[in-house]
């Protein structure tokens, strides 16, 4: 094997892949600036012979599932040995469909394991968009967002897209639906706690 790229965000893996067009793509999907599985869909939209396998702390069997369905060969852990690593890449490749994750976790999505992977999708928010979710989840209006915030609608929508993007949700009420569903608000407002803590380095 060789590897001809390994970039951070999803416009650069796609502008790597029109450039080198590589016959496998390893792709996490908490990706900084868009959806993981929008930039996998659009590469096989674009090459349906590339193999695309997930590759992702997120160890979520409905995400595995969604992944599948839009075309991943495969969704694989982070927190998977070398040696599964090494046999999901060589059974995608083969044209199989393949699913590895940690052999403690399989068949179980365990409390702590949920907890982390919202952690990490909450914690690439900035100050801002956190904010902007917390309106969301209140149920704000977009005039009265943009004025609350005293920021111009254009720059709400631009706040809002990358909230769903983070997210890796479709709309607003999704995206208040996931706010409220992991306690990342209360009341309206951005939960104290560990989502927080971790999402410092993000603001």
């Amino acid at each position: 094997m060789e590897v001809v790229g390994a970039v951070a965000t999803g416009t650069d893996a796609l502008r790597v892949f029109q450039d080198e067009r590589p016959n496998l793509v390893l792709l996490d999907l908490a990706l900084p600036d868009r959806s993981g599985l929008a930039v996998g869909q659009a590469i096989m939209e674009q090459s349906p012979s590339t193999v695309v396998v997930a590759l992702t702390a997120l160890d979520d069997p409905q995400l595995a599932k969604q992944a599948i369905r839009a075309g991943f060969r495969g969704y694989v852990s982070k927190d998977c040995r070398v040696s599964q690593l090494r046999e999901a890449i060589t059974q995608a490749m083969g044209g199989g469909v393949v699913t590895a994750l940690p052999s403690h976790r399989v068949g179980s999505r365990t409390r702590s394991s949920k907890k982390e992977g919202v952690a990490l999708l909450a914690g690439q928010l900035t100050q801002r968009e956190r904010e902007v979710l917390a309106l969301l989840a209140r149920g704000t209006s977009s005039a009265d967002m943009a004025r609350n915030l005293d920021i111009s609608p254009n720059t709400l929508r631009t706040h809002v897209q990358s909230v769903l993007t983070k997210l890796q949700v479709h709309s607003r009420l999704e995206a208040a639906t996931f706010a409220v569903r992991n306690e990342l608000v209360w009341d309206g407002d951005w939960r104290a706690g560990s989502f927080v803590r971790r999402s410092q380095a993000a603001s």
